[in-house]
């Protein structure tokens, strides 16, 4: 069972409630980095038979920018049987309802210099690696849409995952595997007074 107990009463019990003021070396605050930082991706990539002469130009991304898509859990990369490179970019999306049956749908973002962009797709984020799905869906509801957990329903018994791959003009033809997963919601109806 759960109990509610004040801060002096796990003191009393020796229960911790914070890190130690000195001596912590990690913190479970901070993600922890994943993938290879530039030099040991370019290492790899050229170990893998993949022509790294390409990033960096024509719209193409820099080794810099790849790596930190992949320290940052973006994406991923996986060697198939043969050798050969895949990156694989988990997505979760949010198929959001509201009361009347309509769905929410992101239909333009604009950018710093204030150019507006249309996207006309429904609100997603990338997956890390190190994190769940219904985690990543949490990001998008309070990140992205700023909205209160609250008033969203998950529906985790009818999550869809649709595999497609493709070949990324952005990372320089490497096969790309998105692996969208789309978890319907629910907004609560909300009584404003």
């Amino acid at each position: 069972y759960f109990c509610w107990l004040t801060e002096k009463e796990c003191e009393s019990q020796k229960i911790k409630l914070k890190a130690p003021a000195v001596g912590a070396e990690i913190s479970a605050l901070v993600a922890p980095p994943i993938g290879y930082d530039e030099e040991q991706l370019q290492k790899f990539l050229q170990a893998s038979n993949v022509d790294i002469s390409q990033f960096g130009k024509d719209g193409v991304k820099s080794l810099a920018e790849f790596s930190e898509e992949l320290v940052g859990g973006e994406s991923t990369l996986m060697q198939q049987s043969g050798g050969s490179v895949i990156r694989v970019v988990d997505v979760v999306i949010l198929k959001i309802f509201n009361h009347e049956g309509n769905t929410l749908v992101e239909v333009s973002q604009t950018d710093a210099s204030g150019q507006v962009k249309a996207t006309n797709r429904l609100p997603a984020v990338k997956r890390r690696n190190d994190e769940n799905q219904f985690w990543a869906a949490h990001r998008v509801m309070t990140r992205n849409l700023r909205l209160s957990e609250d008033l969203v329903q998950m529906d985790p018994t009818n999550v869809q995952l649709v595999e497609d791959q493709t070949t990324s003009k952005a990372y320089a033809g490497l096969p790309t595997l998105y692996r969208r997963r789309i978890i319907p919601c629910k907004l609560s109806a909300v009584q404003l007074s």
